[in-house]
């Protein structure tokens, strides 16, 4: 892999480091029994997940003894870690800090591998610069798969945290791209589907137009439900740190903005996941120079609620977010025999 350029971040993502913010979500998130849920390895590639009815924020709760894994971010060199979702234990894993290891986010593949994207800075005369990357779960040592090619000369992210990564209901993952394969995945991002075992991408759609409300503003981290929903994080007005909820359409790649995400601790986009056990959308954010706590947040009002503080090996920026969990898998058809007996 070549030089990656570190410590770049545009906007919102200067913020300093991260604190947890949880969000029980009622966006097109179907409950465990829901038949209409895609499992994420029966549902073919080139099919579309049936949307879900919306579930209910009220009474959810993080799974005590689930975590998730994230990144332990020292500026020039990273760590993977887990975090505890019921009680805000960071815990960095063995493998020594390296800037390989700075992903720009994180996702469980469906073969259960933890990949990562990452920009190594060389996109000089055409070369592919975006990078797929692969974390043991026991060392937390990243490997560099090489290039993620498709039908463009070039490809990037900005800096080392203005994009993302998810796999989405029906089993491919999705990631965030500029290329110039379209006019609109230069000045802004698209959305892109990225075989990890070929590591080739094809182009899904654009966010938004080229001088449309997403043209200027990277999408930062993603994760998808069971269904058809995306969501990412946008950042719409620097100067008063004002941060929304996005959706993202896995059939054409096209962003809405959602809600406002309150300002009382103001977030920082460094990490988003659907937890497809517990139900829960769970946001990674920043408030000061090292992570504080723990919170959920209304989807509709974007209010956040403080559950815990965090704790352990919470030094430097804790950034990025995984869950492991498969969708529940539809169940199987009913034979219905009609015996005569008359």
């Amino acid at each position: 892999m070549g030089a990656r350029v570190p410590g770049i971040r545009l906007g919102i993502a200067t913020l300093a480091a991260a604190a947890l913010i949880v969000l029980s979500t009622g966006i097109g998130v179907a409950e465990p029994d829901d038949p209409s849920a895609d499992s994420t390895t029966t549902t073919a590639p080139s099919s579309q997940p049936a949307s879900e009815p919306a579930a209910s924020a009220a009474g959810v709760q993080a799974q005590a003894g689930s975590v998730a894994y994230t990144i332990i971010n020292n500026s020039e060199t990273c760590r993977l870690a887990t975090v505890g979702l019921a009680d805000g234990v960071v815990t960095a894993l063995p493998a020594a800090a390296s800037s390989l290891a700075c992903v720009a986010d994180l996702t469980f593949g469906p073969d259960s591998g933890l990949y990562g994207i990452i920009g190594d800075g060389n996109n000089d005369n055409g070369a592919l610069n975006v990078h797929l990357v692969q974390f043991d779960l026991t060392t937390g040592a990243p490997t560099d798969l090489g290039t993620i090619t498709g039908n463009f000369t070039y490809s990037t992210i900005f800096g080392t945290s203005d994009a993302g990564i998810a796999t989405g209901g029906d089993g491919r993952v999705y990631a965030t791209i500029a290329t110039n394969e379209i006019l609109g995945c230069g000045p802004a991002f698209c959305i892109y589907d990225v075989n990890v075992a070929t590591r080739v991408a094809t182009l899904v759609g654009p966010v938004g137009t080229a001088t449309g409300p997403f043209a200027d503003k990277p999408l930062l981290t993603m994760t998808a439900d069971c269904g058809t929903t995306m969501w990412t994080l946008v950042s719409r007005n620097e100067t008063t740190q004002q941060l929304f909820l996005v959706t993202v359409s896995q059939s054409t790649g096209a962003a809405t903005q959602g809600p406002l995400i309150g300002s009382d601790p103001p977030p920082g986009p460094f990490g988003i996941e659907f937890d497809r056990t517990s139900r829960n959308l769970y946001f990674l954010a920043g408030v000061g120079e090292t992570p504080e706590a723990l919170y959920t947040l209304d989807p509709s009002s974007g209010t956040p609620t403080k559950v815990t503080e965090l704790s352990g090996d919470a030094q430097g920026s804790v950034e990025r977010l995984a869950i492991q969990g498969t969708c529940p898998a539809a169940p199987a058809p009913v034979e219905v025999v009609i015996r005569f007996t008359g």
